[in-house]
């Protein structure tokens, strides 16, 4: 049942309703795997991706996010890929990143390309064998330009430009670039392409560098996003909506024990104006010991479908925004990871698997935020130590 619920709400001005007006109960998918993304076609069908076996599969979902097992397929052929990243391409094709442990934990990158049908066209080793480069949590785009990122241990950040076969078109690198490791892009390829990046900082928020179409630099900025008492990481959710940013990223108080690079998921908004904190949603409500770990956002409508794993199984929710107060009209150049410009198209138990609907850990109640919502915002974040991302 829908519940007024104001505690979860945070950085909030008191001189507006709420950005997010409701937030759905959390859906444990119940496969087995990580890096859970959702996709959402033009037509309205979805299709969950999601890591296991060391391949990348994919399954149809239906609108209550429940699925036929049969219908999985796994997209690569590979046995060895750690860690995914995917992306729908302006021409119904599709992109995707995966890296690989040969000598040294994610050592090596690879790219490949799917066509509309999800069959795969191309398969390129971008990257091979190279330790200077920690090639894991890529960021991923695919538009005028092809785009994914790694971190270097040599202290820059490299961003490699790929031709559309997936293989390497010319490389960048900067200390300028935020942490590309757990970071993401969004181009706006629809006014001046320019480039949005977002990273890690570990301490009290994130950075956030914007470059032009020649990747020079034009902005820095660091907005302190992270709750009072904790850190935040792995921002990959990164939309834009209107005259705001969405940023989909995991937080966590560096104290508490938790496993790994688990947290709890959390939804913050930016300003374009002043790139400040104008709202933020505690999305997940877990504690040390089991927690959430690589979000995601797509936008479905004037919703986000937002997809992380909680022990080894992808986790669902929907958030609805107000996409007018975000200044979000028909001629925006909004998305990033958005609905999809193309159309849709095995297990054991061959048969109709529901999505089990439930708040794992402390859970996720179903919220509505009516109204003016007046919160006093507190920041006084602390640092912390970077973790490594898995």
């Amino acid at each position: 049942m829908p519940l007024a619920l104001l505690l979860s709400v945070a950085y909030l001005p008191a001189s507006h309703a709420a950005y997010v007006t409701a937030v759905s109960e959390e859906v444990t998918i119940g496969l087995s795997g990580n890096f859970a993304r959702m996709a959402v076609a033009d037509d309205g069908s979805y299709s969950l991706f999601w890591g296991a076996g060391g391949d990348y599969n994919r399954i149809p979902l239906d609108p209550d996010f429940s699925y036929n097992d049969q219908e999985r397929v796994a997209l690569t052929g590979h046995t060895d890929f750690v860690d995914h990243a995917i992306r729908p391409c302006p021409d119904g094709t599709w992109l995707g990143a995966a890296s690989a442990n040969v000598v040294d934990p994610n050592d090596t990158a690879y790219i490949y390309t799917l066509d509309a049908n999800f069959d795969k066209t191309n398969e390129v080793l971008l990257d091979a064998q190279n330790p200077d480069l920690a090639h894991n949590d890529m960021p991923l785009w695919c538009g005028d330009k092809r785009l994914t990122g790694f971190s270097g241990h040599d202290g820059l950040q490299y961003i490699f430009e790929l031709n559309a076969d997936g293989s390497e078109a010319d490389q960048h690198s900067s200390s300028s670039l935020p942490q590309m490791q757990g970071g993401q892009f969004y181009r706006a390829e629809a006014e001046d392409s320019a480039l949005y990046t977002v990273g890690a900082t570990f301490t009290n928020g994130v950075e956030l560098s914007i470059f032009d179409a020649e990747f020079n630099l034009v902005e820095m900025h660091n907005p302190p996003i992270s709750p009072p008492g904790q850190y935040s990481y792995w921002p990959q959710g990164f939309l834009r909506v209107g005259h705001h940013f969405v940023l989909i990223h995991m937080a966590r108080s560096e104290s508490d024990t938790w496993d790994q690079d688990t947290g709890n998921v959390y939804l913050t908004i930016l300003s374009m104006a002043d790139w400040s904190v104008v709202e933020q949603v505690n999305l997940t409500n877990y504690s040390p010991g089991k927690g959430a770990m690589r979000p995601w956002a797509v936008r479905d409508g004037n919703d986000l479908l937002v997809s992380y794993d909680v022990d080894l199984h992808p986790h669902i929710l929907r958030v609805t925004l107000d996409s007018g107060a975000l200044g979000e009209t028909a001629d925006s150049d909004s998305g990033g990871t958005g609905t999809i410009d193309t159309g849709v198209g095995g297990g054991e138990c061959g048969c109709a698997s529901p999505a089990t609907g439930g708040t794992g850990a402390g859970g996720t109640l179903f919220l509505t935020l009516a109204g003016v919502l007046q919160c006093i915002v507190s920041r006084r974040p602390r640092p912390a130590r970077p973790i490594a991302l898995l």
